[in-house]
């Protein structure tokens, strides 16, 4: 939208009371130019944004003796004999409920526990399996089901993607809390570091059927993750400019989205 404004033409060499009636117009049709101008900004910037409303992930317990749930936290069982040695693989992951088959979804995960060190071993993110195999040779890739955010061996300050080859991503510090933001219709998978209110990086993929949140533990650390939950009065609807965001943390840190997650 083009705005214009024409002024009358006050002589400088006019009297002083004229040069401060001139200026005073001036200034007011400066400021009203500077409201038009920053209410269709903002106009415009609202229609970045999007609607999600929060989803509370029940655990899908199966009595698996590798790990340990107790309401909404998880953790590896310390006593347990693990077939797959010190490697973190799907013997230890566990699916969320419900699924989704379509529309715009929303969880945060706590990887800190009170008195603890944050959890230095975890997944996150979202599988196709209705049930997880326990099957410590199954690769979980973007190709075969598995979509997720984790933690990284070698490297503390560094989170990686479940892509073929691996992806991965440098952080300042450790996450406290993920943010998950599932949108089913575009095939888009985005993970937020809440604590700081930024984007670690989105998956694009060709998603078909249902899809359910995804957990792991991990292996050796004493650390819970806990599926955070909103109570009735809480899940009103969160407003988060996504797309926006997505677009300026990815320009900032040079992270883009990983084809390999096309499957």
């Amino acid at each position: 939208m083009f705005i214009r404004t024409i002024f009358p033409f006050y002589s400088l060499s006019g009297s002083s009371s004229d040069g401060w009636v001139a200026f005073g117009i001036l200034l007011a049709a400066v400021l009203v130019a500077f409201g038009v101008l920053y209410f269709l900004f903002f106009r415009m910037k609202g229609k970045c944004l999007i609607q999600v409303k929060e989803d509370n992930i029940q655990l899908v317990d199966t009595g698996n003796p590798l790990i340990k749930i107790r309401g909404f936290r998880l953790r590896d069982n310390a006593d347990a004999k693990f077939p797959d040695g010190g490697r973190v693989t799907c013997l230890t992951a566990v699916r969320g409920s419900p699924g989704f088959s379509s529309g715009r979804h929303y969880w945060e995960v706590s990887l800190q526990t009170t008195k603890l060190d944050l959890k230095t071993s975890w997944w996150i993110g979202v599988t196709d399996k209705h049930e997880i195999p326990h099957d410590e040779r199954l690769s979980p890739t973007t190709k075969n089901g598995f979509w997720f955010l984790s933690s990284c061996s070698k490297q503390e300050d560094t989170l990686q993607f479940s892509t073929e080859p691996e992806t991965f991503i440098y952080v300042q510090s450790k996450p406290k809390r993920v943010g998950v933001y599932l949108d089913f219709d575009n095939r888009e998978l985005s993970f937020y570091n809440v604590e700081e209110k930024c984007l670690f990086g989105s998956l694009a993929a060709k998603f078909t059927g249902e899809l359910f949140p995804l957990f792991n533990p991990g292996k050796g650390d004493m650390g819970t993750m806990k599926i955070l939950q909103r109570s009735v009065q809480d899940q009103s609807i969160n407003t988060e400019p996504v797309k926006k965001l997505q677009k300026e943390e990815q320009d900032q840190s040079g992270t883009t989205e990983n084809p390999e997650a096309e499957s």
